[in-house]
């Protein structure tokens, strides 16, 4: 599905979209996804695009989305991981950050938080 939606548009942009979209719903829904979902989400895209003829281009696209993405979903799940209490805060605030200075690295990517 990306190969032929990249072959039909010839952008990448809007396929980063289309799977930021489906990210979104998956790991901000109620399950709330965890680190053996992210794995397998990356993995599996990276076993594709690495074991298929395509485009180099789109290839090296996709391996810099995935990275970027595979990033996003660590820092925010190591986020969510922390429990609740007045001892955690310090470990919330550092996490935090950790996570907003990850945004500033995948912003080109247009990431939607709800």
């Amino acid at each position: 599905m990306i190969v032929s939606e990249y072959h039909q548009s010839e952008r990448f942009e809007t396929i980063e979209h289309e799977l930021v979209t489906r990210l979104d719903s998956l790991f901000m829904s109620d399950s709330k996804g965890d680190d053996i979902s992210r794995a397998f989400f990356i993995g599996q895209l990276r076993h594709l695009f690495d074991t298929s003829e395509v485009d180099d281009q789109l290839r090296e696209q996709v391996s810099s989305f995935l990275d970027s993405v595979d990033l996003f979903l660590e820092l925010l799940l190591s986020v969510r991981a922390l429990p609740d209490g007045e001892e955690y805060a310090d470990d919330r605030v550092i996490a935090t950050v950790s996570f907003q200075s990850g945004l500033l690295i995948l912003q080109p990517i247009h990431i939607h938080l709800s």
